[in-house]
C-alpha cells in the first residue's frame, strides 16, 4: 500500500512528511494554480522539502513536445521526478519512449479498462485512475478498479493502480478493498485519516486516568 500527497503547498508537504508514512508528491496544472507560483518554483521547493518521487504532469500534447518538456522536468532531478502523462496516443508513445528509458511514468486521466490495459503496454509504472470523476459522470469506479486489477494480476503486469480524485474518506477506502495498491489524496483528506472522535474520546480517558493515579499515588504516602 502506498499514500501519496496529490499538493503542491509547501505548508502542507513540511507537515505530512514530517510524520514519515509518504511515499512522494503528485501534481497537475489546477494544483500547481493554487499555489500561484511558476512551476519551476514550485518543483523546487517540493523537492526540498520532500522525499520519494515527485510526479510532474506535462500540458503538451504532441509527442514530440511532450518530449521535450520531459528533457526540461528531469533537468530539476532525474533521479526524483517522475512525469504524469494524460492517456492519448501520443502519451502513450510517449510513456512507452519514457519506460524503455527506465525513466518513472504515471499515465493519468483515465477513465476506462481499455486506458488502464494500453498504459500498461507502453509500462507505464502506474495508472492514475480519477474516482470521483467517474462517480460524477456514472461511471462505476469499483467495477473499473476490480476489472483492471484482476487483468493485471492474470497477465503479471507490474503497472499499480494510483487512485485519484477523492472527495471525501468513503472513496479512498472503497477503492483501496477494490485493489488499488496506491492512492493520492488531498492534505485535508491524509488528516482525516487520522482523525476519529471515538479516538480522541479515549485519549482523553486516558490522559483523566492518569492523572488520577498520580494523584492517588501522591495522596498514598
Amino acid at each position: 500500500m502506498e499514500l501519496y500527497l496529490d499538493t503542491a503547498d509547501i505548508d502542507e508537504i513540511k507537515s505530512a512528511f514530517n510524520i514519515g508514512i509518504v511515499k512522494g508528491v503528485t501534481t497537475n496544472p489546477t494544483i500547481l494554480l493554487k499555489t500561484r507560483k511558476s512551476r519551476e518554483n514550485s518543483i523546487r521547493d517540493i523537492l526540498k522539502y520532500s522525499k520519494g518521487m515527485v510526479y510532474v504532469q506535462t500540458v503538451s500534447e504532441k509527442y514530440e513536445d511532450i518530449m521535450s518538456e520531459v528533457q526540461s522536468l528531469l533537468e530539476f532531478d532525474n533521479k526524483r521526478i517522475g512525469i504524469k502523462i494524460p492517456v492519448t496516443p501520443d502519451g502513450i508513445k510517449a510513456i512507452k519512449e519514457l519506460s524503455d528509458k527506465s525513466i518513472k511514468t504515471i499515465a493519468t486521466a483515465v477513465f476506462t479498462t481499455s486506458q488502464a490495459v494500453v498504459s500498461a503496454l507502453a509500462g507505464a509504472d502506474y495508472i492514475a485512475p480519477y474516482i470521483n470523476r467517474m462517480e460524477q459522470n456514472e461511471i462505476d469506479a469499483i467495477n473499473i478498479i476490480k476489472e483492471i486489477r484482476n487483468i493485471y494480476e492474470m497477465n503479471n503486469i507490474e503497472t499499480k493502480i494510483l487512485a485519484a480524485s477523492f472527495r471525501n474518506m468513503e472513496q479512498i477506502m472503497r477503492v483501496i478493498k477494490a485493489g488499488a495498491q496506491a492512492v493520492t489524496i488531498s492534505y485535508e483528506l491524509f488528516c482525516e485519516m487520522f482523525n476519529n472522535y471515538l479516538t480522541e474520546k479515549s485519549i482523553n480517558k486516558f490522559k483523566e486516568d492518569w492523572d488520577e493515579l498520580n494523584d492517588k499515588l501522591k495522596n498514598s504516602f
